[in-house]
């Protein structure tokens, strides 16, 4: 039982876990300094943070990426390989909270029913088979053209002509996110013993991962640029 807890732990804890938070982080101070653009480009800031964009949005997308992968030769720390360990291992887990399963159910759209009769195995089952039916679509669209993009323009430059490849918007990847982040919490509730999410509901990872763009609001305004009452923009 503890080492299939410890390995849950690992691959939820220590690879999607850290891929939230460098997807949230990226997102973050990309939304940033694309609400405050067209200030940003009136204190001749834009060639640098327009750099920065591109870099922040490979950043974003190598992530969402890596925690959205199936396993194919090589064991990996994916949402897919989770799903597979709760399969395989489900026999060697218990349940610590079948409350933050219930209302997991609830979220996705599936049937209570077997909360309150079934034993931790078919329990632990059931949630891996709700969360990979979401997944799947999710997957289908959003999270195809993150995988897309990142095979044939990041990890690969491919001679192929960009517009034909399937495009994914900053909403369709953070709804992504949000998924990962909600299979986290479970998990961590009622598997692994560790908080992912306050008791109001926030994600500790959230909270982390906007840092970021506190220090560049204080770094733009130490070189004079007031980022606060600036509406939104588009890019640098």
């Amino acid at each position: 039982m503890a080492d299939a807890l410890r390995q849950l732990d690992d691959i939820v804890g220590w690879g999607v876990v850290h891929d939230v938070f460098d997807a949230e982080e990226a997102s973050a101070v990309l939304t940033l300094i694309g609400r405050h653009a067209a200030i940003i480009n009136e204190a001749t800031f834009g060639a640098f943070f327009g750099s920065l964009q591109r870099i922040l949005g490979r950043s974003l997308l190598l992530a969402v990426a890596r925690m959205y992968e199936t396993e194919k030769a090589y064991a990996l720390r994916s949402l897919p390989a989770a799903f597979k360990h709760l399969r395989t291992y489900g026999h060697q887990l218990k349940v610590n909270d079948r409350e933050v399963i219930r209302l997991a159910f609830l979220k996705l759209g599936e049937s209570i029913s077997v909360i309150a009769a079934a034993d931790d195995l078919v329990v632990t089952a059931t949630l891996a088979d709700a969360f990979e039916k979401r997944f799947v679509v999710l997957q289908s669209k959003a999270g195809n053209a993150v995988k897309t993009l990142r095979d044939k323009i990041i990890a690969h430059h491919e001679l192929i002509d960009v517009t034909t490849l399937p495009t994914a918007t900053y909403a369709e990847i953070d709804e992504l996110i949000e998924f990962a982040k909600e299979f986290i919490g479970v998990i961590g509730a009622a598997y692994t013993n560790v908080a992912y999410r306050a008791g109001d509901g926030r994600f500790f990872l959230s909270l982390d991962a906007e840092r970021s763009t506190l220090c560049l609001k204080r770094l733009l305004s130490a070189a004079g640029v007031s980022v606060s009452g600036e509406g939104p923009a588009d890019e640098v």
